[in-house]
């Protein structure tokens, strides 16, 4: 707590310094007046923005104290409402995160087939290449097949 009101108190402190350098550098005009009231509207904000965050997180906090005790009828509202406990969205949220990387996995193993068919198409003597990434789960490459189709002999391939 002591260090959520040092990091608030330094925010407030130097949106103070840079917000007044700023002013200063405004010339002596209309505008300036309206810089001012930007100016306090900004450090009402960085002020109210913590207790805002406080209030939210105070309220929330029985609802959430009872979805991690598993209690019926904390869960978000929907088919089934009651029967869920904060257990089961974690391990909806780590199937979710797990798809997600699958299908990284499948994007990253796809983009790398193209780049490697195209460097081997590039050897001469190549007529065409099919090549085949595996990727792990975790991401890893965990084996490249490249099958070569020759060029004709008496070919050059230039072009």
């Amino acid at each position: 707590m002591a260090g959520a009101i040092n990091a608030w108190v330094r925010d407030i402190i130097i949106m103070v310094i840079v917000l007044t350098f700023i002013e200063m550098m405004l010339p002596q005009n209309g505008l300036k007046r309206m810089v001012r009231v930007v100016v306090g509207v900004a450090i009402i904000g960085v002020i109210l923005n913590p207790v805002l965050d406080i209030q939210t997180t105070v309220k929330d906090l029985p609802t959430l104290e009872r979805m991690a005790a598993g209690v019926p009828g904390t869960a978000a509202a929907g088919p089934g409402a009651g029967a869920h406990s904060l257990n089961t969205f974690i391990e909806r949220g780590r199937r979710v995160a797990a798809a997600g990387e699958a299908a990284a996995a499948a994007a990253a193993g796809s983009r790398l087939e193209r780049q490697v068919r195209a460097l081997v198409l590039m050897a001469p003597g190549i007529e065409d290449a099919s090549v085949k990434v595996t990727v792990s789960g975790s991401g890893e490459i965990t084996g490249i097949d490249i099958g070569i189709v020759p060029r004709p002999t008496g070919e050059t391939g230039v072009v």
